[in-house]
């Protein structure tokens, strides 16, 4: 029997409210699982994320199902715990639609920008959050991760309103209304190129700069991210010296200009 088939199976036999959980458990393992690029969703949120052995035998899910879902409500795996990637009873919970969308991190893989941070033709970062069914901007920033940290401190606040309302009306339990109330939304900006990677003009030096004032020299990104005190500061050097972050540690740094 096709898959198709037995679908349509299960959808007439067991009835509108087992449909209903045969779609969210079908769609969970497709995040997980589909081989078909088109099928699944695009974002970091479901690299490496996989679903447990009681899960993968549906009336095991259909039982929980069952016991926690509530009319109109999505399955979330990330609330009670930030950045999990294994699908279980444990580490599962069902919320109202406009928390499970608030909850979204989709740092999308072509654009490299972080969740709710979009580049405008200036050359700037501008924030807009979608607010229930509404866009609002934020604003606009000359730093990609200034722009992502006020993007980070509106969502905070208004998911704290959303999810009060929802916790007064009996909507969600105290237990995932405290999960929300703890949640960072720290999300790791992927550049879009290694520090190796980045093309300069040949043997030029990193310069440190102050105020316009060349104050350092740096034959490499990790010898400059060694003289701040850690290695990896040399990420966030490169954005600067490629226009993506206007200062970092309180410098400017730039790529030497060729000589002519």
């Amino acid at each position: 029997m096709s898959n198709k088939k037995r679908r349509i199976g299960i959808l007439d036999v067991n009835g509108v409210h087992d449909t209903k959980c045969y779609i969210v458990w079908d769609s969970m393992l497709q995040r997980c699982y589909s081989e078909n690029e088109n099928k699944r969703i695009r974002n970091h949120t479901y690299d490496d994320c996989k679903v447990c052995d009681e899960w993968l035998t549906y009336s095991n899910f259909e039982k929980w199902f069952n016991k926690n879902y509530k009319e109109g409500q999505q399955l979330d795996k990330d609330i009670l715990f930030e950045g999990n990637k294994l699908y279980s009873p444990e580490t599962c919970c069902f919320v109202p639609s406009d928390i499970n969308t608030m909850m979204i991190t989709r740092q999308t893989k072509k654009s490299c920008l972080p969740t709710g941070v979009s580049e405008v033709k200036s050359g700037k970062y501008q924030v807009v959050v979608k607010d229930r069914v509404k866009s609002k901007k934020i604003g606009t920033f000359d730093d990609v991760f200034e722009a992502f940290e006020a993007y980070r401190r509106h969502k905070k606040q208004r998911l704290k309103e959303i999810s009060y309302d929802h916790y007064k009306k009996g909507e969600i339990n105290q237990k995932i209304y405290e999960a929300i109330l703890r949640h960072e939304f720290n999300e790791e900006i992927i550049l879009p190129t290694k520090v190796e990677e980045i093309k300069r003009p040949e043997n030029a030096d990193i310069l440190q700069m102050k105020n316009g004032e060349i104050i350092n020299r740096f034959a490499t990104m990790s010898e400059a991210g060694r003289y701040l005190g850690n290695t990896k500061c040399g990420d966030k050097i490169s954005l600067c010296c490629r226009g993506l972050k206007k200062s970092y540690k309180g410098y400017e740094w730039k790529f030497e200009e060729p000589s002519s």
